[in-house]
């Protein structure tokens, strides 16, 4: 679904009408904007994987010869009711903190990822003021103006993972006010 609204979006349509192939687009405007999406499957995919495993290696369903956290837990159970808990402890204790650090790493990766998305959205919000003293000002005005925008953008974003979306966002900018603003011939 997520993919269906991106591909209206205007730095896809920019991309599009600049004639970037498809796998480009892809790649460059498509991907980078539903990785918070992909990041979230994965955890939950993840999560749901080990889960798995353990329930089922723990009621006897799952790996049967091998190291298992499952079969842990199940040997465990015996020595738990004589009175025995550090295997048990040991097994719930690293289980835990396998999962409560890879939903840590995920939540890191989805933080980085909105600090580079609030970098994108102040760079479009200065493309606008740009754009906005461009339209009251003459066609060399205007030029320059659109060639000082596209290289303040690029030195702001140079370290940000969406600048390929940036770049687009500040191409369809520059195109759409080209249109309204170039004299007729």
């Amino acid at each position: 679904a997520e993919v269906m609204k991106l591909k209206t979006r205007e730095f896809v349509l920019a991309a599009r009408s600049i004639g970037l192939p498809a796998p480009l687009i892809l790649a460059r405007h498509v991907l980078p904007n539903t990785t918070h999406i992909l990041l979230v499957q994965a955890t939950i995919a993840f999560v749901a994987a080990i889960k798995t495993e353990v329930i089922l290696s723990f009621l006897g369903l799952g790996v049967q010869d091998g190291v298992s956290w499952g079969l842990m837990l199940a040997e465990s159970t015996q020595e738990v009711l004589a009175g025995h808990f550090n295997n048990f402890l040991a097994a719930s204790v690293l289980l835990f903190a396998l999962l409560m650090g890879f939903n840590l790493l995920a939540d890191a990766l989805q933080a980085a990822r909105d600090r580079a998305a609030l970098r994108v959205a102040e760079t479009q919000d200065r493309l606008a003021r740009v754009q906005q003293v461009a339209a009251q000002s003459s066609w060399p005005e205007f030029a320059a103006a659109a060639v000082q925008a596209r290289e303040l953008v690029l030195a702001d974003l140079r370290d940000a993972s969406s600048s390929a979306v940036a770049e687009a966002t500040l191409q369809a900018g520059v195109a759409m006010a080209l249109r309204e603003k170039q004299p007729d011939r």
